[in-house]
């Protein structure tokens, strides 16, 4: 297993789960997803020192899970691009109650680095 002998990151690690194309599983019941998310949680989880969160947005995990899943306990890093960002207002998948990091750009830009993602960390448990 590669994971085994990973020295404790500073962060979580994190399962990005999104519709591409490439990787996807558009033909995956809810609960068979459910299933494979919560393995995957689980084996990272099970590692000392080693913990997971999810990286999604709204549409797609509430498209994804049964409506009833027990994933609500398990950071979210929540994707959302408004035209107005605001803190304030950003939805969470359903089965979650708060994020504790919102991406809430793609076209960010620091210097001459154009087209970057920028977040927001909420969750300061992270640091």
């Amino acid at each position: 297993r590669i994971i085994a002998g990973l020295q404790k990151p500073d962060l979580p690690l994190v399962l990005d789960l999104e519709d591409q194309i490439n990787w996807d599983t558009p033909l995956v019941e809810r609960e068979e997803y459910l299933l494979w998310v919560t393995t995957f949680i689980n084996q990272i989880n099970e590692r000392p020192g080693l913990s997971c969160m999810i990286y999604s947005r709204k549409e797609y995990l509430d498209r994804k899970l049964p409506h009833e899943h027990s994933l609500g306990n398990i950071r979210m890093w929540v994707s959302y691009y408004p035209l107005k960002p605001d803190a304030n207002h950003v939805a969470c998948p359903m089965g979650w109650n708060d994020w504790s990091v919102w991406q809430y750009t793609e076209n960010g830009a620091i210097g001459s680095n154009t087209k970057l993602d920028i977040n927001i960390l909420k969750d300061s448990t992270l640091l």
